[in-house]
């Protein structure tokens, strides 16, 4: 794998981790000053949870998918 496409991958996912923080936070604090119900705080905290894994899947996908195939240009 190209030693860009390494950087670009652990640069996405350092942005896709303190992107998940600060969403969070901002959805405590918006929850807690707007007075939301629990119901409603824990459903978009779920939403979000799920959300950034995916994000994370999908980077481990990339950097797999880029990995077979150099190994496939290796083989060949």
């Amino acid at each position: 794998m190209p030693k860009n496409h390494k950087l670009a991958l652990l640069l996405a996912r350092f942005l896709l981790g303190g992107l998940a923080i600060i969403l969070f936070l901002t959805l405590f604090l918006v929850s807690d000053w707007q007075h939301w119900s629990l119901a409603l705080t824990l459903g978009l905290t779920v939403v979000f949870f799920v959300l950034v894994n995916v994000g994370y899947i999908w980077l481990f996908w990339l950097a797999r998918r880029q990995q077979l195939l150099h190994e496939e240009k290796d083989d060949e």
